[in-house]
């Protein structure tokens, strides 16, 4: 039997078998992971906002990026405001949002399909966030956010005769090993919560 989740009253987020609210970095591993997302938009922000890069799609998203970065440093490490939590899981599923509909735009050609893709996704997380037991929900939306980019980059890379499919497919191994550690974390098998192995997936 799968042990309740608890969820703390300041900021309203689950409790993972790492947290330890009596250090000063409540959960360092989480904290980690979460700034290594501010040193990938570090990275990205020396390269794309420069006149010659051309893909402004990346110039976009990236601040996105950033502010769930930094929120999810805050939020994972100190566990004692709602803001952080909403900085940390807001910019993820706008992300997951913007790059499903423009990859399926890339693939159909037409905005209306990408956005009748995105909207029935946004429909069924929405469904499992009030039907689905509290205790799997964040699993569950977290693999119906990775269906609803995948399959339109799979026919994205379809297009393009599966160039770089070597990386989707490390990114898809990564997030399988990040959702077994998250419906694991409960029963307190791994010293790390599943925000440690998300991040791979999501590199």
């Amino acid at each position: 039997m799968t042990p309740e989740i608890q969820f703390h009253s300041a900021d309203g987020g689950p409790i993972y078998f790492e947290t330890n609210f009596e250090q000063w970095i409540v959960e360092p591993y989480n904290m980690v992971t979460a700034a290594v997302f501010v040193g990938v938009f570090i990275y990205w922000a020396a390269r794309v906002y420069k006149p010659e890069f051309k893909r402004t799609f990346l110039k976009r998203v990236l601040p996105i990026l950033a502010v769930g970065g930094i929120g999810g440093t805050l939020y994972h490490g100190f566990r004692n405001h709602a803001v952080c939590i909403y900085m940390d899981w807001v910019p993820i599923v706008i992300l997951t949002l913007l790059a499903s509909a423009y990859f399926m735009s890339k693939v159909s050609g037409k905005w209306w399909i990408a956005a009748v893709f995105v909207l029935s996704f946004f429909f069924l997380m929405g469904a499992a966030n009030a039907y689905v037991p509290r205790r799997y929900a964040t699993s569950v939306g977290y693999f119906l956010q990775a269906v609803m980019v995948l399959m339109p980059v799979v026919l994205f890379l379809r297009k393009r005769q599966w160039a770089y499919a070597r990386y989707v497919g490390g990114a898809v191994l990564a997030f399988t090993v990040a959702l077994t550690a998250s419906v694991l974390d409960p029963h307190g098998f791994l010293p790390m919560a599943p925000t440690f192995y998300g991040t791979f997936s999501e590199l």
